[in-house]
This record gives C-alpha cells, sequence and structure tokens, in this order.
C-alpha cells in the first residue's frame, strides 16, 4: 500500500509488491498496488492469488516456489460494485478461494477454476454497517476450522 495522506485514504496505485528469498534478497515483483490485501496459495504452490482491494478483483500468478518467481498475472474473478471490497482471502483442502468482502459483511466461497462465486457462505450480521469482514484464514485439522476477523471503521452510532 501506498502512503496515506489521510488515515484511511490511501494514495491508490503507489504500493509495490516484494518479496523476501532465502538469502535475504529483496525483490520486486510489480508496482501499481493500491492495497495489497487476500494473498493465498494453491495446494502445490504454483498458483499465487492475490487481491489488491481498490481493482475489486482476485488475480492469479504462476508461482516457482523454488526460484520465488511470479509470471503470467491473470484475473480470477472480478466482483460487482456495490457488494463490498475483496479484502482477505485463504483457500481450503478443495482448492476453493474464501474472500471476505470489508463493507459487504459477507464470506465467499469462490472456485477459481470456475471463476465465479460458488455460494454465499456467512452473513455477518443483517445490517452490512455493523460489523465489516476483514480477513478470513481457514486451519485444517479434522475438519475446517473458521477464524474471521472485523472492522470496527465506518460503523454507524445506534
Amino acid at each position: 500500500m501506498g502512503p496515506e495522506q489521510n488515515p484511511t485514504q490511501p494514495i491508490v496505485g503507489q504500493g509495490t509488491f516484494y518479496s523476501l528469498d532465502k538469502d535475504h534478497n529483496v525483490r520486486c515483483h510489480f508496482d501499481k498496488v493500491g492495497i495489497s490485501n487476500g494473498i493465498a496459495w494453491n495446494s502445490d504452490n504454483t498458483i499465487m492469488y492475490f487481491i489488491d482491494t481498490p481493482l475489486n478483483r482476485v488475480d492469479a500468478f504462476d508461482f516457482d516456489l523454488e526460484q520465488g518467481t511470479l509470471g503470467n498475472r491473470r484475473t480470477v474473478v472480478t466482483f460487482p460494485d456495490g457488494n463490498g471490497f475483496p479484502d482477505g482471502m485463504c483457500t481450503d483442502v478443495d482448492g476453493m478461494l474464501w474472500v471476505a468482502m470489508f463493507y459487504g459483511s459477507v464470506i465467499l466461497r469462490i472456485d477459481p477454476l470456475s471463476a465465479g462465486s460458488d455460494s454465499l457462505i456467512l452473513l455477518l450480521n443483517p445490517q452490512p454497517l455493523t460489523h465489516q469482514s476483514q480477513s478470513v484464514h481457514s486451519y485444517v485439522y479434522q475438519c475446517m476450522r473458521y477464524i474471521e476477523t472485523t472492522a470496527c471503521l465506518f460503523i454507524l452510532p445506534r
């Protein structure tokens, strides 16, 4: 994410995506990042999924784990306006993406191969301005456990 002149108002497109390799070398992969949020990998670590929230989409990259390189950027899914903004993301054991929609109060399960929303998983609150989905992480231990965090930004007074 780039600099913020005012809190919660970043200058979109001023960020850069870096990685740190095993020899502690920093590598720049791409620039013009707005708000870097969700990042996840498929089960064999050959595809990296990435969310730049202002673009309102999930992109995929071919990923070489040994070399630490990215290539072949492509859009997996673009979200329609008015349904929140893609934020946190993880993958599950079935290869599905789970995307928390900030300001949308939902978490979506998305099949990256069919490039569409598989199903609406959870309506966090019928009053979308009360709690905002921010990130989602899954851990597998005999079953999937679900952890969700919320933001308190833009909450309306009661």
